[in-house]
């Protein structure tokens, strides 16, 4: 994966002193952005310290991305998210030995970290910086503000708009170094060609709401889009500590995987079985959906197997037969096994491929890890799987009703060939 990059800090309007921190490793595919907190020889310290700590750690566990480049599995993935919250952990502690040992309580500073690997991103945040993706001239924030006002956000007491002038805005309910350890969001995805991010303290990203961010930086080449933010954001007040890190990828990975990628998020995104998540849960979503192709005339599974994914149909036909008689056919858009995720049961009916299709196919143990890293995430899958079931069987209920108990289509002489081999 090629990327370029560019990066900028600036003191702001009125500020004294500069307590952000950035770091750029190309080599390493890293970025981070740090806004310390503390005041003058404790922001500054913990900013600095929490950037370099973590870049040490990426480097002495290569071994853990080497693994990854080599398997490119789910476990994988978690390797690594698991590898940059230690190094998040490391630099946590160290900043809270010197703060101790210095006299220096109140030490601490937010976090982004960005790590970029054969077509995934990696992200490890902490505190109210942020990561931004945007793709297909669209932004998308990558990460949740921890800070008392997105709690009231998330509470439904406060608007995203009101939000962003609220009192005591800038109070954040995690940082790195206060406490001797702290919660660590991280999240892996697929990248794609074109993307750029947009790593940057809240001194930047207070000015801009999203529309505004987005027009910004598309009207900027991206060589001038970190110092143009800045700029902007100085024009706007300068009430804080600037700093913004932008990159492109640019990429020589086949455009066929480029193509599976946006292909999940679009499709994901229509079904609706992931209704009311955002941008950042449907990504989440996508990180453990595998994509699957399956030619015409092969049974998924027969009535009776054990069974334990969820299949997201992108394209092509699938029939779902129960006593030579066909229950209902699937086309794009149509999902089926839901019941997979929720126990272990055996498998009601056949699933046979009618039509060449495509999957995006999703398990049941990456389902449960997924859920137990993110809580929210869990309640509006839960919430979506009953109200499918909910559906399903209501539409049943009414299609005997509507046809008095009478006889459902009989399964085609083809598909039931299929069936007997």
């Amino acid at each position: 994966m090629k990327l370029r990059s560019w990066g900028v800090s600036d003191i702001g309007r009125r500020r004294a002193h500069n307590e952000d921190y950035f770091l750029i490793d190309e080599a390493l595919s890293l970025f981070i952005v740090a806004d310390g907190m503390g005041g003058l020889d404790r922001g500054d310290i913990a900013s600095r310290m929490a950037c370099e700590r973590v870049r040490d750690h990426v480097i002495n566990n290569q071994a853990v991305v080497d693994q990854f480049r080599q398997e490119q599995s789910l476990h994988s993935r978690e390797q690594v998210l698991a590898m940059l919250d230690a190094g998040i952990q490391t630099a946590c502690n160290d900043i809270f030995k010197v703060a101790d040992q210095q006299a220096r309580r109140g030490m601490g500073t937010t976090l982004e970290v960005l790590l970029l690997c054969d077509g995934i991103g990696f992200t490890a945040h902490v505190g109210d910086s942020r990561i931004y993706l945007f793709r297909s001239d669209r932004v998308h924030q990558l990460t949740e503000d921890h800070s008392l006002v997105q709690e009231k956000v998330k509470q439904g007491l406060l608007t995203k708009e009101e939000a962003r002038t609220a009192r005591r805005r800038n109070v954040i309910t995690r940082a790195v170094g206060v406490l001797p350890n702290v919660k660590v969001d991280t999240l892996a995805f697929e990248v794609d060609a074109g993307d750029c991010f947009l790593l940057c303290s809240d001194g930047l990203h207070q000015y801009y709401p999203d529309k505004e961010l987005q027009d910004a930086v598309a009207s900027m080449a991206h060589e001038d889009t970190a110092q143009g933010l800045i700029e902007g954001a100085n024009e706007r007040g300068g009430s804080d500590n600037i700093t913004a890190v932008f990159i492109e990828v640019v990429t020589s990975i086949p455009r066929e995987f480029w193509d599976k990628s946006t292909v999940k998020m679009e499709t994901l995104s229509r079904m609706p079985l992931f209704r009311y998540l955002n941008y950042r849960e449907l990504v989440s979503v996508s990180g453990i959906a595998d994509y699957r192709s399956v030619s015409s005339g092969q049974v998924l599974f027969r009535e009776g197997d054990e069974g334990d994914e969820l299949f997201l149909l992108l394209s092509g036909r699938v029939s779902i037969i129960k006593a030579k008689t066909v229950i209902i056919t699937l086309e794009a858009g149509d999902h089926f096994g839901e019941m997979a995720l929720l126990d272990q049961p055996r498998r009601s009916a056949h699933a046979v491929v009618e039509r060449e299709a495509a999957f995006l196919v999703i398990r049941r143990g990456d389902f449960y890890a997924l859920m137990k890293r993110n809580s929210v995430l869990a309640v509006k899958l839960l919430w979506n799987i009953l109200l499918t079931l909910s559906a399903n069987l209501r539409s049943t209920s009414d299609q005997l009703a509507q046809e008095g108990g009478g006889a459902l289509p009989q399964v085609p002489e083809e598909l039931a060939e299929w069936l007997n081999e």
